[in-house]
């Protein structure tokens, strides 16, 4: 390895260590506001009569009766740090690992935000007994 080499690998570890000091603040802070807009606006354009309430770190969604509420948990601050692990400590160009973590990013929130709104659709429809059932 030369001494450029050596340099970035130190930093992309400071990088990791920074984020995690603060309790994954920063995750939350960017990627709960942009979880729970996205659900909210999936499920206004799905059902009927859909209220979001904002009041403090959780978010509430009314739905048909229900209430959805996007705690720090459905927002999983801990995987996209995870992701970002995986990404920063593997070798590759600067210019793609910036695609790499775009990529990784996106698909963990796309998949995030249908997998809260699928559960949110089954609650009204009775799902809820079942889930309350295997618990």
């Amino acid at each position: 390895m030369n001494k450029k080499e050596v340099t970035f690998l130190g930093l992309r570890y400071l990088i990791l260590i920074a984020l995690g000091i603060y309790n994954l603040y920063l995750f939350y802070l960017i990627f709960t506001p942009v979880t729970v807009h996205l659900v909210y606006y999936l499920l206004s354009n799905l059902s009927e009569g859909v209220v979001l309430v904002s009041s403090g770190k959780i978010s509430s969604i009314f739905l048909k009766g229900y209430i959805a509420q996007i705690i720090p948990a459905c927002v999983a601050g801990s995987a996209y740090y995870l992701l970002l692990i995986l990404n920063l400590t593997t070798p590759m160009n600067p210019k793609k690992r910036i695609g790499s973590l775009f990529f990784l990013f996106g698909s963990f929130l796309i998949i995030n935000v249908l997998r809260i709104t699928i559960f949110a659709l089954l609650v009204p429809k009775g799902y809820h007994i079942l889930m309350l059932l295997t618990n």
